[in-house]
């Protein structure tokens, strides 16, 4: 029975992050899906009746030869020299390629050097070169003409080039991706796609963000927006997301999207959060099979109390504590246990250092599916304790008429 459990288990993970991946692990990064969809139709009649375009299809424009033979030329000639960084990275064994950060930012500063602009995938450093292209988004944003291009690397190996025009508020972007062929030898510097559109809308922030949505979207699993970050976002910022904010995000959890202090830390829910803070502390996913009893008393206990100011014997009161087994109940993220639907992505955008050594973090969460990078915003309170460990003391959310909280359920009832 256990292990049919973790069979059902693992299948329902399974399908719960391809779902999520679908709508949600697109920050910056375009997924060509089926376009082409119709919802429209004519309704029966005796007379002849048009039927209206698809509201939802791109309008797509053509590229004569002598335009796509110069955008070819230009794309392949920014990206050849890239070619020794990205042949000596460990790119995964797997049929597709998977880019270590690091690398995706060398490729970034290569591009960088020779004068190009460009960003990474997952919003994980600031664009270089970004000055043109404020410039340009500022200018249009008031209705003027302008013109504008950039390089986006993907997690993927996906040199992704956008040319933006602008007349009147709307834009004309020109996209095409180029990269390496795998599975032959040599490898060849292809491109793999060109097209050329206008776009349906778009916006560019108060925050530095340039949101597009290509065409209209017709529902979260064929969002058609892309987001990147323009102006750059300090790096104290960037470090304490990455290591105390992304971690842990918003789903299935409540860290964050429910107001505690150290007062009211009982509303956090332990058993939901053990998991993302297991990996901070030891750099390894949890695994429920080495643990079929549940979460053994000595581990639980160290990695909570380790982040949160709490003691063993208060941990001991909540419930899903076996006195009897020794050991903490614990279930994990699958159908049924966590509602399925978009994920917010995390960014700090202030960092605020008190007197008493308190840490305040202020956490905008935006979300692609809503063209937005300000679905709400919360207040992260971390300070370090006697043994110098970094702990979570408190979580604030803002109010606003505007906020777009994801739903939370805890996984069980842990009774």
């Amino acid at each position: 029975m256990k292990k049919m459990r973790y069979v059902i288990s693992a299948l329902c993970i399974s399908i719960l992050l391809i779902s999520i991946l679908v709508y949600a692990g697109r920050i910056s990064e375009r997924t060509k899906g089926d376009r082409n969809e119709n919802t429209g139709g004519s309704e029966s009649s005796e007379s002849y009746v048009q039927e209206e375009p698809d509201e939802y299809e791109p309008e797509l424009i053509t590229i004569s030869s002598e335009e796509e033979k110069r955008i070819r030329e230009h794309i392949l000639e920014a990206v050849e020299p890239c070619w020794n960084i990205y042949e000596q990275a460990d790119k995964g064994n797997a049929d597709n390629v998977v880019l270590p950060d690091q690398i995706m930012e060398k490729l970034a500063c290569r591009l960088a050097d020779n004068g190009y602009t460009v960003s990474c995938g997952g919003n994980i450093c600031n664009m270089q070169n970004e000055e043109l292209l404020d410039v340009v988004l500022k200018n249009a944003s008031a209705g003027e003409e302008a013109e504008a291009e950039f390089f986006h690397i993907t997690k993927s190996g996906v040199f992704e080039w956008r040319r933006l025009e602008f007349k009147k508020g709307e834009m004309v972007m020109t996209c095409a991706g180029a990269g390496w062929s795998r599975g032959e030898e040599p490898q060849k510097l292809r491109i793999s796609y060109m097209e050329k559109q206008k776009v349906y809308d778009w916006q560019y922030t108060e925050k530095g963000w340039l949101i597009i949505e290509a065409s209209k979207s017709k529902n979260h699993e064929m969002d058609m927006h892309s987001m990147f970050r323009v102006l750059p976002l300090p790096q104290e910022c960037r470090e304490y997301c990455s290591r105390y904010i992304v971690p842990v995000s918003y789903m299935g959890n409540n860290l964050f999207l429910t107001d505690w202090d150290e007062a009211s830390i009982d509303k956090v829910v332990f058993n939901d959060v053990f998991e993302f803070l297991y990996t901070m502390e030891t750099g390894k996913k949890y695994e429920e099979q080495e643990y079929p009893d549940g979460v053994p008393k000595e581990l639980y206990e160290s990695v909570i109390t380790s982040y949160f100011p709490i003691s063993a014997s208060k941990l001991e009161q909540f419930p899903g504590y076996s006195e009897e087994k020794q050991t903490y109940s614990w279930e994990a993220m699958g159908c049924g246990t966590v509602i399925p639907q978009p994920q917010p992505f995390p960014e700090v955008v202030k960092v605020t250092e008190q007197e008493d050594g308190t840490v305040i973090l202020t956490v905008d969460a935006g979300l692609l599916q809503a063209g937005t990078d300000r679905a709400f915003t919360h207040e992260v309170r971390i300070k370090s304790d006697d043994e110098g460990n970094m702990q979570y003391i408190g979580n604030h959310v803002l109010e606003s008429e505007e906020n777009k909280m994801p739903g939370y359920m805890p996984r069980m009832s842990y009774q």
